[in-house]
């Protein structure tokens, strides 16, 4: 079946969002693009093959073959930038060359004091994470 209404005959059951389930009991006229529907709970409905109620300017479309199914995202996750000191070694032309990959401090200070104890460069990454 289509998702819009374009082979409608009377009789199908439809799903409205307003009104919940419905039967398409007649057309307006031979040939016409709007129809109508009765509602188990309610009385008569007016639609367009495209789904839309007949005459109200709604940006939703109502009706549909069967319930719409919502699928819901999950929360996205935040991101935060953080950044941490890593002991490395440069090259003689000041090219970054290793990054050790264990040696990540937060504090400043304290890389720099063990980075100077073995001689090595200390440097600031910048990163993001998901938290």
């Amino acid at each position: 079946m289509s998702p819009t209404f374009e082979d409608v005959k009377v009789g199908d059951r439809v799903y409205s969002l307003r009104f919940g389930w419905g039967s398409v009991s007649s057309f307006c006229y031979t040939g016409s693009d709007t129809f109508y529907v009765n509602f188990d709970n309610v009385s008569v409905g007016n639609y367009l093959r495209t789904g839309f109620i007949y005459g109200l300017l709604d940006l939703n479309r109502d009706l549909y073959w069967d319930i719409p199914q919502v699928i819901a995202p999950e929360k996205p996750k935040k991101k935060v930038k953080k950044t941490r000191w890593y002991h490395a070694k440069i090259n003689e032309s000041g090219t970054l060359y290793f990054v050790y990959p264990y040696s990540g401090f937060d504090n400043k200070e304290e890389a720099l004091r063990i980075g100077k104890k073995f001689y090595y460069e200390t440097v600031q990454i910048e990163y993001e994470v998901e938290e």
